[in-house]
Formats: structure tokens, sequence, C-alpha cells
């Protein structure tokens, strides 16, 4: 027994460095792991207070500039408009006939009050039509619209026998445009704008406030107009024999003359629709608009033909063709009007119309020959538009 006891003792004092060693070891494990897993929960927590900062400052610039659509389910993510414009065109500068009462008879006696006579203003309809794309990059889209319009107008004048005096002669209109100061009984004039213009722009739509939304727009534009008006001044109770014409023109001669403006300019687009909702689906909107062109005028045009049709005789006076005259010019637009919209089968569409009044100027746009000076003229329109769009 006393051996067995001795044999266990010695076994004893072998185990127990071992069994410190063990257990040391354990207690070693046991702290790296307690500060790995507390280096673990900080990291845990850095990187959770980092995401929440950063999902703060995602919601918050969302709330700042939310898009505003509209944006379909499912679809191409492609839109049209098509709108019909009724217009009605200004251009200033074409006067065509001035009365010029005057008899040696009347002495000291008052002529009579007389208004220059003008053309180049009528109403005419037209149309836009325009392409989209929604590039699905935070509300972007990018869309082309062209515009087209036609506008005609004619106008006459005559001007009776004056009754300033006794046995006064019959009072003339003269040409503005005219060189040999000819005299006409009746004045007929005919004017003709045809207008087209395209827009390549790029813009955004949101929300400024919840009832409030602004689209900023940037792009291109380009337009090519023509214009020309016709006057004819006929002179019918007294024959015109200019000093050195032979044969003197008979009665009935006239003078017609021609002035051709043609042009076409390309630049830069900026501006922004506005729209304030009311409800769900009405709202009134605005947009406004500036266009600058790099404008070429590549016909500047003045002809001036006296015609004798009773012995088929015809003189030209003025013969005028300018060399193609560049420059930047500014134009203007504006419109306000009423929006309604919808979304349909499960907003996989869009549907919106709308009814406005636009107004556009287009300054010092046009140049006519005078004689040996030009002169500009401001172009205006100003009328009805109503647009239909589809997304899909």
């Amino acid at each position: 027994m006393g051996e067995n006891e001795s044999m266990k003792l010695e076994k004893s004092k072998l185990l127990m460095p071992l069994l410190g060693v063990t257990t040391l070891g354990l207690l070693s494990v046991s702290t790296w792991a307690d500060d790995n897993m507390q280096k673990r929960s900080q990291y845990d927590r850095k990187e959770s207070t980092s995401t929440q900062h950063q999902n703060n400052n995602n919601s918050q610039f969302r709330q700042i500039t939310p898009n505003a659509g509209p944006t379909v389910h499912n679809g191409a993510d492609i839109f049209i408009t098509a709108s019909f414009i009724y217009w009605r065109a200004y251009q200033d500068g074409l006067n065509y006939a001035t009365p010029a009462p005057f008899n040696a008879a009347w002495g000291f006696t008052d002529v009579e009050s007389s208004a220059q006579a003008a053309i180049g203003t009528d109403w005419g309809p037209g149309f836009k039509i325009a392409l989209g794309l929604d590039t699905s990059h935070d509300g972007w889209d990018v869309y082309a619209e062209y515009t087209w319009n036609s506008f005609a107008e004619t106008s006459k004048i005559g001007y009776a026998p004056s009754t300033v005096a006794t046995g006064a002669t019959a009072s003339k209109l003269l040409n503005p445009n005219d060189s040999s100061l000819f005299r006409s009984d009746d004045a007929t004039a005919n004017w003709k704008l045809r207008f087209n213009k395209i827009d390549l722009m790029l813009g955004r739509n949101f929300f400024l406030s919840q009832y409030l939304t602004m689209k900023p727009a940037v792009g291109f534009t380009g337009t090519w107009q023509h214009q020309n008006m016709t006057a004819k001044y006929t002179r019918r109770d007294t024959s015109f024999a200019p000093a050195g014409l032979t044969p003197a023109p008979t009665l009935n001669a006239y003078v017609k003359n021609e002035l051709v403006l043609k042009q076409y300019g390309i630049g830069l687009r900026l501006g922004s629709d506005f729209a304030w909702y009311m409800t769900k689906q009405f709202s009134l909107y605005s947009n406004l608009f500036a266009n600058l062109y790099w404008t070429d005028y590549t016909t500047q045009s003045n002809k001036e033909t006296l015609h004798s049709p009773d012995n088929s005789l015809a003189k030209t006076y003025i013969d005028q063709s300018n060399d193609d005259h560049y420059a930047v010019k500014f134009a203007g637009e504006v419109e306000l009007g009423i929006m309604w919209e919808t979304y349909f089968c499960e907003n996989d569409y869009h549907f919106a119309a709308r009814l406005g009044w636009e107004m556009q100027n287009w300054v010092n746009w046009a140049r006519f020959g005078n004689g040996a000076t030009m002169h500009d003229g401001s172009l205006s329109f100003q009328g009805a538009n109503v647009k239909f769009r589809f997304d899909f």
C-alpha cells in the first residue's frame, strides 16, 4: 500500500505542471476571444453607424430632389407628344403703302390725315411632334421636338380723291421700298411665312415641394424660315411718265415690288417647366425658355419693276441681292396653361393633356432691304397650344 501511494504521489507531481500549462493556454485563448469579440463589436458598431449615416444622407438627398416622373412600370421608357398649335404671327417692318396727299392748289390748307398700310400678321394652324426617352438615370430624359407653321396675308388699300380743296386731284400712294417715286391709286400686298424649328433637349423633372415640380432642361435648337412679300402698285386715273422713259408707260401701269428673306440658325436653348398640382391629376403649368441662334441670312433680296401692260414694256429699277449676313439673335418663349394626367393598366402607361397659351418673340429677327439701307424687324407669335403626351 505504501508503494502504491508513493507511485500516485509521483504521478500527481508529473500531472500538476501539465495541468497548469493547459489551464494557462485555455485562459489565453479565452482572453484572445474576448478581445477579438470586443474589437468585432466595435467594428460592427462603426460599420452600422457609417451605413446609417450614408442611408440618412441618401434619404436626405432624395427628399431634396425626388424624381417627379412620369415613370411607368414594365415599359420601354419611351414617350411621344403631339401638339396642335393655332398661332398669330406678327412681323414688324412691312409697311407697303404710304398715303401722300398733295396738290399745289391747296396753298396753306392742311393735308388730310393718313396712316401707313402694313402687312405681316395672320392666324395659322400648325403642329409640334416630339419623341423622348427616359434614361432610367435618376429621372433624366432626352427628347427631340419639331415645330411647323405657315402664315399668309393679303392686304389692299385704295386712296380716294381728296375733298380738302375744290378741284383737288386724286391723292396718291407711295411705296416705301420704291426708288422711282411711283404714285399709285391703289396697292395690293401679299405676305407669306414658312416656319420650321427643331429642339434637342436633356432635362429632369423633380419635386421642389409636395405640390410643386420643376423640370430644368438644356440643349440645342435649330430653325429655318422663309418670308416673302409681294406688293403691286397700280396707276389707274392718270398715266405715269418719268423723265427719259420712252415710250411712256400707259394708263394702268403698275410697279411690282418683291422682298425675299431666307435664313437658318443653330444655337443653344435653356429653360424650365413648372407644374403646381391642385389635385393628383390636375395642375397649372408654365414654362420659360431662352434661345440664342447663330443665324445665316442666305437670301435678302429686293426687286422692283415698272410694268406697262398696254405696250408690254417693263423696266427694273431695283435688283438687289445681298451677300450672306451672319448674326447672333435671341428668341424668348413663355407658356401658361392647365394639365390633366393619369396612369392606367396598373401604371404601365401614362397619358397627359395640356391646354395653354404660348408667346414667342424673335428679337430683330428679320432683315429687309429698302434701297440702299437694311432694316430689322422683330418676329412674334402668340396663340393656343393643345398638347397630348403618352408614356409607355
